[in-house]
């Protein structure tokens, strides 16, 4: 975009910001005072840099995400990571030692300019989402959009502002996207910036080793379910424990603050629901974060939520690591390339209805070598779409270069 242009479009921002941000952030100050955001953070730098590499990452997630990214480029060139949270900030600490870690700045032209004359970036990289105009119309150097990604639901709000978007794309010099669908959105708008590298969470994930239960147990686990999923399924369960009583069932709720709920539902139905713990019972529901990789050490066969309703299905990769059999429903746009390159390799099942759901369990809890057949060919798939971080690293790498 040529500077003119560019400059005009960073003026309106400007002025819709400041016709309608700054009065929500005036009525929400003393929720932003709790939160810890402070977007002048970065004016406390006391010399003014050089040739910095700029990541932007907004949440925990994401900062985690870059990790082989950050490491790589850390060892030979000055690197700043903007992050929008306090609990960011926390996790950026614990996993890099090396870098500088501050508040993104405001939104406004003004603030993203000074920004940019205190680091004096060489590259900028933003990462999956973090598409803030100003930020990106002001940047003095390269910008480079990483793990790119958008849903279906946000492209349609997009191209109804296909006009400002491309004007805002135009700036990027690469866009690499992360699945199918997002490269044919960012390239219909922005021909030849778009390529297709994959997606950085496969390369978060790491095999695991299952803890094996008693000889004649299967252990199923449902995660990452969503209301009401968990009374779908309930029925389903009930006739399944009917015809193969030795069944160990855990529960996780993808918002764990239902368990409770859930639990009453299920013991109002004679299931008898316990509380998960490290020896978990038969009949149980996990009531607190952080343990599904111990859920996935004793899961036999793995059924992921989100994917029975319309809420695009949840990352199985986890389970695919602990050589799970791998189950979800029709609903699966979230992970869309990764479940069709699973399919192909009968890594997975994708039953269409409830019905055909009851039978596949069925199907599964009859056959134990069937379970681990599946299991091994999900850990196998795992492995052969890993190394998405390598590629983008020679991407980067290339263009810095040039």
């Amino acid at each position: 975009m040529k500077k003119s242009s560019a400059s005009l479009l960073s003026f309106f921002l400007d002025v819709i910001y400041a016709l309608f941000i700054i009065p929500l952030m005036i009525l929400f100050i003393t929720r932003i005072k709790r939160s810890g955001y402070n977007p002048f953070s970065f004016l406390s730098k006391k010399q003014p840099g050089k040739n910095y590499i700029v990541f932007r990452a907004a949440s925990v997630g994401e900062v985690a995400l870059i990790k082989p990214l950050i490491d790589y480029f850390s060892v030979n060139y000055k690197v700043v990571l903007l992050v929008n949270t306090k609990s960011a900030i926390e996790k950026a600490k614990l996993l890099y030692n090396n870098i500088e870690t501050t508040f993104a700045p405001l939104d406004f032209s003004l603030c993203v300019r000074k920004f940019y004359a205190i680091y004096q970036p060489m590259l900028v990289l933003l990462v999956e989402q973090e598409l803030w105009p100003n930020f990106i119309l002001n940047c003095p150097a390269e910008v480079i959009l990483v793990n790119a990604r958008i849903k279906p639901e946000t492209a349609k709000k997009y191209l109804k502002l296909r006009y400002f978007f491309s004007k805002i794309l135009s700036n990027f010099k690469m866009i690499f996207s992360s699945n199918s669908f997002s490269h044919t959105f960012f390239s219909s708008i922005a021909p030849e910036k778009s390529k297709l590298i994959g997606n950085l969470k496969v390369d978060a994930i790491t095999a695991g080793v299952r803890k094996r239960t008693a000889h004649d147990t299967i252990t199923i686990s449902i995660t990452n379910t969503h209301d009401p999923e968990e009374k779908i399924l309930c029925d389903i369960l009930i006739n399944l424990i009917k015809t193969k009583p030795n069944l160990q069932i855990i529960l996780a709720p993808r918002h764990v603050n239902r368990a409770g709920k859930i639990k009453e539902h299920y013991n109002s139905k004679g299931m008898n629901l316990e509380y998960f713990t490290n020896t978990p019972h038969n009949l149980c529901i996990v009531d607190k974060i952080g343990i599904l990789q111990q859920v996935y050490e004793l899961t036999d066969i793995a059924i992921l939520g989100g994917s029975l309703i319309n809420k695009g299905g949840h990352n199985f990769l986890e389970a695919a690591a602990f050589g799970c059999a791998i189950i979800q429903g029709p609903h699966f746009s979230n992970f869309y390339d990764e479940t069709v390159y699973f399919a192909k390799r009968n890594a997975i099942l994708i039953p269409q209805n409830y019905k055909e759901f009851e039978m596949n369990l069925l199907s599964l809890v009859s056959n134990p070598a069937k379970i681990q057949q599946l299991g091994r060919n999900a850990k196998e798939a795992l492995k052969e779409i890993q190394g998405v971080s390598n590629k983008m690293i020679d991407e980067i790498s290339s263009l810095i270069r040039r």
